[in-house]
């Protein structure tokens, strides 16, 4: 912002300045201060404004026009009859297009991987030691008796390597392990001495509850077979922070938030929003009856990606939800009308 004048201009300065005109983590205070029903809310009011200002700018267009041609007038009204609902359209009739889909908006995180949480985990482990330790004198015999700068190097020698073999990493793996294992215990050593806890800073408090949780899904992981975890762990600070699987050809795993959008005859709304992992299959139905709670009825097209289409959709959805379901699948448009076609029933 402090670099750019169209910003500046835009927000309301009287003239450019170079100065900073206020600190960032105002932002972040004042958007916490709506909820998810306010926001949602806001983007509605948004896209009636924004569907108004269009229906007037058609509208206008209409007036403007002496040429008399009538494909222009009909294109014109085709924008119109896109937006808003015609007031003569049957009840019992389906109407709009309703586009659906999922995304993932990755956090501004590193890439995380179990042996750069470990070594992070066991640095920040070694401050909180030093901390407390400083607290008294004859606290100094609780610190861990471990070269720092060797276990450090220790994990500098798999993590520059080119491609480390997998029994490598988990060598390394186990090593850091061991290292936070007597940090862990050095710290509960000195708070039965006498050190407080509430001589840290918070964060540092918070980050040695994330740590402690980290070390445990580590340990897990280390003498399993499978490398799955519930709430697993991916970054200390920004703990609720998941790995979402998206199967991309780019990023099979994305670390963010997952939303499921919806665009109801050209406008975006945010359905959902979720920092866990969720089957977007399941926001069809919700979606679609979102729809008709608006405009009075079902959409009469539904498109989105193959994996909405499920048994569970096609059966909640025969004859009550739309006449078609345009799905993207291999780079080809498929009409499911037989699975979706409306019914006698």
């Amino acid at each position: 912002m402090r670099e750019n004048a169209y910003m500046q201009f835009l927000l309301g300065f009287d003239s450019y300045s170079s100065k900073t005109p206020f600190d960032p983590s105002k932002m972040v205070h004042f958007r916490k201060r709506f909820s998810e029903e306010e926001l949602n809310r806001i983007n509605e009011l948004i896209a009636a404004r924004g569907k108004a200002m269009v229906i007037e700018a058609v509208a206008s267009l209409l007036d403007e026009d002496d040429s008399g041609d009538p494909d222009s007038d009909a294109g014109n009204q085709l924008a119109i009859d896109d937006l808003v609902k015609p007031a003569d359209w049957p009840e019992d009739k389906n109407w709009g297009t309703l586009s659906i889909n999922a995304s993932c908006t990755p956090a501004d995180i590193t890439y995380p991987t179990d042996l750069k949480l470990l070594n992070e985990a066991r640095a920040s482990t070694e401050q909180i030691i030093d901390d407390l330790y400083s607290q008294h004198s004859k606290l100094h015999i609780h610190k861990p008796r471990y070269d720092r700068g060797r276990a450090r190097a220790a994990f500098l020698n798999v993590a520059k390597s080119k491609k480390p073999r997998r029994r490598k990493i988990k060598a390394a793996i186990r090593r850091q392990l061991d290292y936070l294992q007597r940090n862990l215990d050095a710290i509960d050593a000195l708070i039965t001495s006498g050190a407080m806890l509430s001589g840290l800073k918070t964060h540092w408090w918070y980050k040695l509850l994330v740590i402690s949780e980290l070390h445990r899904q580590q340990s897990i992981l280390l003498h399993s077979k499978t490398r799955s975890m519930p709430d697993r762990i991916v970054n200390l600070v920004r703990r609720h922070v998941r790995p979402i699987v998206r199967g991309k050809a780019r990023a099979a795993v994305e670390f963010g938030t997952k939303i499921s959008v919806s665009v109801r005859n050209g406008f975006a709304f945010l359905h959902r929003i979720s920092w866990d992992p969720y089957n977007e299959a399941e926001d069809l139905i919700p979606q679609a009856k979102k729809y008709k709670q608006e405009y009075g009825c079902y959409p009469e097209r539904i498109c989105s990606d193959r994996i909405y289409i499920n048994t569970k959709s096609r059966t909640s959805a025969r004859g009550t939800i739309c006449g078609y379901l345009v799905s993207d699948w291999g780079g080809r448009r498929r009409m499911q009308r037989s699975v979706l076609h409306k019914s006698s029933s």
